[in-house]
């Protein structure tokens, strides 16, 4: 606030404002170029933030997308192992029924001899 209380006192003195930019030149401002270069602080300190807002919303996009990541992944594991799971009780019960299939034909053989 205080260096806009400056600019506005430089702005509303009528004459040519004075700036030293080095310790042998100096430069004169007429209060239509200070406006102007007030305008371009301004303009500049809202870039500065909308661009920090950005980085952070990057930032937070990109936490989402870790997150999302780890349970696609997390989602194929549990699939793969429930096939897994579904497979192993499918080959217990093929041997099963062919194990009883046998039996049964082992049975009616002897029944016949």
């Amino acid at each position: 606030m205080k260096k806009y209380l400056a600019l506005i006192l430089f702005l509303s003195i009528p004459y040519a404002a004075i700036s030293q930019v080095a310790m042998d030149s100096l430069t004169c401002f007429t209060p239509t170029q200070l406006k102007s270069i007030v305008q371009d602080i301004e303009r500049g300190e809202h870039c500065y933030e909308r661009l920090s807002l950005k980085e952070d919303l990057i930032v937070n996009l990109e936490a989402q997308i870790l997150v999302r990541d780890s349970v696609i992944t997390y989602e194929r594991d549990i699939k793969s192992l429930t096939q897994s799971a579904h497979r192993k009780q499918l080959k217990k019960r093929t041997l099963g029924s062919l194990l009883s299939g046998f039996g049964s034909g082992v049975l009616t053989l002897l029944l016949l001899l």
